[in-house]
């Protein structure tokens, strides 16, 4: 593919058909949205399926629905090399409600999802961002002139305070700065944070604000701010943000915010590193509690038949055949009873589910008149009695 021989004069550059890409959309959904959805709009239109498959379109309920191949879709809407951008905006359209997702043709082999636009719900977002746009708009008018006329008012009182006070009263206030400073120092040598308090970790920020000509101070004041809400959302440490302010390549405010979203991000990251050896070691914890219960269980189904007699044991055995889910093992599960053993595999889990759960005196001794901490003997040991 190259460029059209007249792409100087032409309003496209290459000879291709073009995906057209509304700006609303684009600012309403995101990019990659608006352009997957602007092609899904075209092929129901157009409603013709693919010969080479890689595109299908099925007519179902009155409405028009297309599915892609992964290869159809990689070349039909290109956003990248891969289905990652793909799938994300179309979970997202999903999650929004603009679009309706089914499997038209489900079966054991054909999971293909089709796709098809809701327009009403399409229709309701556009006009609630029309009526916030608008709100948004007369909002942002009278922001900015309230704050344009504080920003006077400021700056206007600054100037007469600093007519009236005077380079006297600019060195009292100095020497009432290094004070304060001169006593959070103190203050550090018993409590290591005092030093990086909010107040003088505010002082510093605000001295990086832009005094010289040409210097955007609003903006400065903005990511002032920002700096400020981030470092109190996000419980960062003041001392970490000293060190950032320490690092002699940093001068701007803009680098202190990159540098403190960094550190957001890397704080982040270990938190959610020991949210996860936290729920490692409790899956740990529960998978070890839970084999303990099944030795436990196990104990308990072994005694409950080793301390049956004869008749119980008859009991037991066809007890546990009944409960045995494959006729095949009904056989087996009577041997392993009549054993006296927990036998292997199914029979075994149907044996310790079955006695496992009894009270932890054995029924054989209740029914010989046996307080519930006695042990029933076995039959050989009462053959050897007698």
């Amino acid at each position: 593919m190259v460029l059209r021989a007249d792409a100087r004069v032409s309003r496209l550059l290459l000879d291709e058909p073009p995906i057209p890409i509304s700006r609303t959309l684009a600012a309403i959904l995101g990019l990659e949205e608006a352009t997957i959805l602007q092609q899904m709009h075209f092929r129901c239109i157009c409603a013709q399926t693919d010969r080479d498959g890689r595109w299908a379109v099925q007519q179902h309920g009155g409405f028009s629905w297309v599915s892609w191949s992964p290869e159809g879709l990689l070349e039909d809407v290109p956003l990248g090399n891969s289905l990652a951008p793909h799938r994300r905006a179309l979970a997202n359209l999903r999650t929004l409600g603009v679009i309706v997702v089914e499997q038209l043709g489900k079966s054991r082999w054909n999971r293909a999802n089709f796709y098809r636009i809701d327009h009403p719900v399409l229709n309701e977002l556009l006009s609630a961002r029309a009526e916030s746009s608008d709100s948004t708009q007369r909002d942002d008018e009278t922001f900015r002139d309230a704050r344009d006329q504080v920003l006077d008012d400021i700056d206007a009182s600054e100037s007469d305070d600093s007519m009236r006070l005077g380079t006297a009263s600019q060195e009292e206030k100095k020497a009432k700065n290094e004070a304060e400073e001169a006593k959070e120092e103190e203050g550090g040598a018993d409590s290591p944070s005092s030093s990086s308090s909010p107040r003088s970790l505010k002082r510093r920020l605000q001295q990086m604000i832009g005094q010289r000509p040409g210097d955007n101070q609003l903006w400065d004041r903005k990511r002032l701010a920002s700096i400020l809400s981030t470092i109190a959302s996000e419980n960062v440490d003041s001392s970490a943000v000293e060190r950032i302010l320490d690092d002699a390549s940093v001068r701007y405010l803009s680098q202190v915010e990159k540098r403190l979203q960094q550190l957001v991000r890397d704080q982040n990251a270990a938190r959610r590193a020991e949210l996860e050896i936290a729920q490692a070691s409790h899956r740990e914890a529960l998978a070890a509690q839970r084999a303990a219960e099944s030795r436990a269980q196990e104990a308990r189904a072994l005694q409950v038949l080793q301390c049956a007699d004869d008749e119980a044991l008859s009991s037991l055995s066809e007890e546990v055949a009944s409960k045995v889910p494959l006729p095949a093992l009904k056989a087996a599960a009577r041997e392993a009873v009549a054993l006296r053993q927990l036998g292997a595999g199914v029979v075994r889990a149907v044996i310790v589910s079955a006695l496992g759960r009894r009270p932890d005196q054995p029924g054989a001794s209740v029914a010989n008149g046996l307080a519930p901490d006695e042990t029933a003997p076995s039959p050989q040991a009462s053959e050897a009695l007698r």
